[in-house]
């Protein structure tokens, strides 16, 4: 939601641009001496803790304790990030920090650098940001993400530091329904077949696989494709109009057809999902692991015989390894920050920001504070009783984003213990390793940038694509339309572009390539 609003206020962001992004302000000196500096973030937090702010979170008032900066935060309201951060531009009334994922600035933080909004960083890592710094040098991988097509830096980014968190996301199944039916986890379409018609006849179950529209790229990727943008061998694909994508909906088709898909695929959220599974409606659906099999089976912790397990992402021929799954760069736009051009002190603002890539801000944005929200023992970071048996009753999670990060993400380097103790029943430990076991980082585009050109065309195209292909695609994997009509199909997402969507792409792949 929030890229298409943003779309829809391109015009007036650009037109806002150069004009308030030039405005300078002075430098402020607290009484005592200590630099002030002011960021602005998204942060709901009167409504999780009760505070106004992030620095009354203890995690951030220690920010300012180690770094002897004042921090003064202010929050755009929940749902009106993109809304207010254009009518802070305009008024030319810039914080020193803005959190936020300026991938998604009309022309991306190239434009946003040229407009005089964000500077580029290159020579403030080397001088002011060594914790950065020395990031950087050791994953050039995360460094040629972060890095413009120009060569420059702009960001200090929000990082997953631990390959455990980049998949989170896959094919769930009710364990206890396969013991009834006598069958093991299924790993081919042909075994998924079976599994689903054996939940269907044998337990007469309802809608044996709840399969949302925006998941179905877990049986669609068995085929070779998905439903959007890929990378074979340096070529980027859209996979609607690759050949083997008739395939895969000839198979779902046949799916929807005999019962086995949830007949809501159109309009399935993850509400419905979790009552279907819950109640008996289904079988399988695609889940996370903490949303999905973590929150089923706290939900059903007095139903002892339930049981929800992962699969692996499903392939054509047993042995196989599935094209693609979820799986998120280590680079995340989302929490990641940027200095703007009003900054008067930037040795101040980088040194907050480089706090969070030492040892210490590590351990301060996973874990909190030591001795109050965790203790070292042997050397692992333990989350104490206060966080995980709160004698308020308050939970798990909400206690250690009351201690950590709120939103989970931001320029630090978000450390994989914490969710090995936050998501810790063997299933969910099982989930990740089955299904990391995939070839999606081989096939996801990297994190790209567009030109402001490039951006309004995609914009065009991809909408017009969007409309007609949720039309058109849904028609006939629900039997509305033909397997016959496919053909016509295909005409009519040519005749909206897709081959210019696609070269504009590669042309940036390309550059992203090259940097």
């Amino acid at each position: 939601m929030r890229k298409k609003r943003a779309l829809c206020l391109v015009i007036v962001f650009v037109m806002l641009m150069t004009a308030a992004c030039s405005t300078k302000k002075e430098e402020v000196i607290s009484d005592d001496g200590t630099p002030t500096i002011t960021y602005w973030a998204e942060f709901s937090g009167q409504a999780k803790f009760g505070v106004k702010t992030l620095a009354e979170l203890p995690a951030y008032k220690n920010l300012m304790e180690e770094t002897g900066v004042n921090i003064e935060y202010t929050h755009p309201v929940a749902g009106q990030v993109d809304e207010q951060l254009n009518l802070m531009i305009a008024s030319g009334e810039l914080p020193d920090i803005i959190e936020y994922p300026f991938y998604e600035y009309p022309g991306g933080p190239q434009k946003a650098v040229q407009d005089g909004c964000i500077i580029t960083l290159n020579d403030v890592f080397k001088k002011y940001a060594p914790n950065m710094t020395a990031y950087l040098n050791e994953n050039p991988e995360v460094a040629k993400m972060i890095r413009l097509d120009s060569g420059e830096y702009y960001t200090f980014p929000a990082i997953y530091d631990d390959e455990s968190l980049l998949v989170f996301t896959g094919p769930i199944i009710r364990q206890d329904y396969l013991d009834k039916v006598g069958m093991e986890r299924p790993e081919t379409i042909e075994e998924w077949y079976n599994v689903l018609k054996a939940f269907r006849d044998e337990l007469k179950i309802s809608s044996p696989l709840s399969l949302s529209y925006a998941n179905d790229y877990a049986f669609l990727q068995a085929f070779g494709v998905i439903r959007n943008l890929y990378v074979v061998d340096g070529k980027v694909k859209y996979g609607v109009v690759e050949p083997e994508f008739k395939k895969a909906v000839t198979e779902l088709s046949k799916w929807y057809a005999e019962g086995l898909i949830d007949k809501n695929i159109a309009t399935l959220d993850s509400k419905t999902v979790t009552y279907n599974m819950l109640n008996g409606l289904s079988g399988a659906a695609v889940g996370n692991t903490g949303g999905g099999i973590g929150s089923w089976m706290a939900s059903m912790k007095d139903t002892p015989e339930f049981n929800v397990v992962a699969t692996k992402y499903p392939v054509l021929n047993k042995g196989d390894m599935p094209m693609y799954g979820q799986r998120i760069n280590s680079y995340s736009p989302l929490g990641s920050a940027a200095i703007t051009t009003a900054c008067k002190n930037v040795e101040a603002a980088a040194r907050v920001l480089d706090y969070g890539y030492s040892e210490e801000g590590r351990m301060l944005f996973n874990f909190g504070i030591e001795g109050e929200s965790y203790n070292l023992i042997d050397g692992y970071p333990k989350y104490s009783g206060l966080v995980t048996n709160n004698p308020n009753g308050t939970s798990l999670s909400q206690m250690v984003s009351y201690y950590t990060c709120p939103h989970g993400v931001g320029p630090f380097l978000r450390d994989g213990r914490y969710y090995e103790q936050i998501a810790g029943l063997p299933q969910q430990t099982e989930s990740i390793q089955m299904w990391k076991q995939t070839d999606a980082k081989k096939h996801m585009l990297p994190p790209i940038t567009l030109t402001t050109e490039e951006s309004a065309q995609v914009a065009k195209i991809k909408s017009d694509l969007d409309t007609y292909i949720d039309a058109a695609y849904l028609k006939i994997i629900t039997g509305v339309d033909s397997i016959s009509e496919y053909d016509d199909f295909i005409a009519g997402v040519k005749a909206l572009g897709v081959e210019r969507y696609i070269d504009i792409y590669q042309e940036a792949y390309d550059r992203y390539e090259s940097k």
